[in-house]
């Protein structure tokens, strides 16, 4: 039985590019422990961003930046964005920018606001099916 709270749909974080951070924070890792071997002392502080890449590519192995609810939908697309949450009656127009971004207009209690959504953090197959899910819940061609 589906409650109130239980997503109808959600896109996990794409697998590739949670990847390529662990990717680049290992090669990072390395050379600045190869450095700090060299000379003592010299990249320490980057040894720093090399984990914390390799943390924020482990833990977006495992987010879901988009869900779709029966009547809204939560984005959060970054680490650090805030929560986005949009009720897809309030969405005025879908406009594809280019084959990475796609935005999303919407009213809000201030007035209008819009959304970005970048195609690269999520997997391959999610575009036409988000869109073909919004487009099914709203009335707004995109």
């Amino acid at each position: 039985m589906m409650t109130e709270n239980d997503a109808i749909k959600t896109y996990k974080y794409n697998p590739v590019q949670a990847n390529i951070l662990i990717f680049s924070g290992v090669v990072l890792l390395l050379a600045m422990l190869a450095l700090a071997l060299y000379k003592p002392g010299a990249g320490i502080m980057n040894i720093g961003l090399a984990i914390m890449l390799i943390v924020v590519g482990i833990y977006n192995h495992s987010r879901q930046p988009v869900r779709l609810f029966n009547d809204y939908m939560e984005v959060k697309l970054g680490v650090l964005s805030s929560l986005t949450l949009v009720r897809y009656a309030d969405i005025t127009n879908i406009k594809r920018v280019n084959k990475n971004k796609t935005i999303i207009s919407y009213r809000n209690g201030e007035g209008e606001s819009s959304l970005a959504l970048h195609w690269k953090v999520l997997p391959a197959n999610a575009q036409q099916s988000l869109l073909a899910l919004l487009k099914k819940k709203t009335r707004v061609s995109g």
